[in-house]
């Protein structure tokens, strides 16, 4: 069993809370997702400090939002989300080991669509 975690600030916890029991739905006991609300209105200000300070060594990946400004490929296992909260169902759907540390899911999602388009 693989874990996810989700970092969210206060505005969106409920709705990233919905969002993960959804995926909890969808990925049984293969990929178990859970949510960390940091101590910000807006996930996209979650920075790389507040994650490093975070006990992590359980989690396979951690998600943040993908609108945040941070590349965070320094960072290990930690990923680049959808860039609106309501579509963390949608996106992580399509495969969670696909996501990027410096792109969000939905610029991601856009690549692979020229990439097809430009064959």
């Amino acid at each position: 069993m693989k874990r996810a975690l989700l970092l969210t600030g206060k505005k969106a916890n409920e709705v990233v809370s919905k969002q993960k029991d959804l995926l909890n739905d969808f990925y049984g006991d293969e990929l178990v997702f859970k949510v960390k609300e940091l101590p910000v209105e807006v996930a996209a200000f979650i920075t790389k400090d507040m994650i490093r300070n975070l006990s992590l060594e359980r989690f396979d990946y951690v998600i943040v939002s993908g609108v945040s400004p941070y590349d965070f490929s320094d960072l290990p296992k930690t990923y680049k989300g959808p860039k609106n909260a309501f579509d963390i169902e949608k996106y992580l759907k399509k495969g969670i080991e696909n996501l990027s540390p410096s792109k969000s899911a939905d610029e991601l999602i856009e690549l692979e669509k020229k990439t097809k388009k430009s064959i």
